[in-house]
């Protein structure tokens, strides 16, 4: 019988990983550890270096992939209120009941809807029944390796093979899935799939329509010109003075005499 030796991982990691490592189910005959990174099935430093190596250059693809992505989303002819919806579930920050079960603020991460799966990003906007009906009809499609790809990945390919009308219907999809799944766990008012997808096209065509008649604004950028006599084409300052007055009488004597002494400075350039 093969068990954890739990007194060692409790005391070698942190407090909530040694939960994470006894739900490995150990093997029942004993085999020999190995690295996969290496050949031979031994860790070595070059080992250890090529695979870090390796996860720092996918992590750059990363950040370049996603920041594609939010530039294509804020250039989307969209209300605010939807970019920015939309970019909070790229980013993972709304409570759906998997982060909130994470935070234990709740005390099951089950799907509201379908009650057949956690309800996390990848389920919430892509494999749960209710949503997959609602991308079926509205005919926007993805192959099977997309669908088990992470939810930024997925959505980072739809976006990228898409054209500037059809991201502009996914962002709206993914906004009014939001709005009627908590519509449904605050206040229990269900709308069908197919309810779903008529408020998706109506709200779609209403946005068309709002940017056919947007008139085309040609911004004329005026090229910054030096003030007569002031600065050069450098914006330096030609000349400029400084003289001490005494025996002033007054403010008005001081602004009087400065305006002299700049004219006088005007004349001698």
């Amino acid at each position: 019988d093969r068990r954890w030796d739990v007194e060692k991982i409790t005391s070698s990691f942190y407090p909530d990983v040694p939960n994470r490592i006894q739900c490995i189910p150990l093997a029942l005959n004993p085999q020999p550890d190995m690295v996969q990174v290496d050949p031979s099935g031994e860790y070595t430093v070059r080992s250890g270096y090529r695979l870090l190596q390796g996860n720092r250059d996918l992590n750059e693809n990363t950040v370049e992939c996603y920041n594609l992505f939010y530039k294509k989303l804020w250039k989307l002819e969209l209300p605010k209120k939807v970019k920015i919806i939309v970019w909070r579930i790229f980013k993972n920050l709304i409570p759906n009941l998997h982060n909130l079960y994470n935070r234990r603020l709740v005390g099951s991460a089950i799907c509201p809807k379908c009650a057949r799966g956690v309800e996390n990003l990848e389920h919430g906007f892509r494999d749960c029944h209710f949503v997959a009906v609602v991308w079926d009809l509205l005919n926007i499609k993805w192959n099977g390796e997309e669908g088990r790809k992470i939810f930024q990945d997925w959505l980072f390919g739809l976006f990228y093979n898409s054209s500037e009308y059809t991201c502009r219907q996914i962002a709206c999809t993914i906004w009014i899935l939001w709005s009627e799944r908590n519509k449904w766990v605050h206040d229990r008012v269900f709308a069908s799939s197919l309810h779903i997808v008529s408020m998706i096209s109506s709200y779609v065509a209403k946005l068309n329509e709002i940017v056919k008649k947007l008139p085309v604004v040609k911004v004329c950028l005026e090229r910054w010109r030096p003030p007569d006599n002031i600065r050069d084409g450098r914006s330096k300052t030609i000349a400029e003075k400084v003289t001490v007055n005494g025996n002033i009488v007054s403010v008005f004597a001081a602004e009087a005499l400065a305006c002299l002494q700049a004219l006088s400075l005007g004349v001698d350039l």
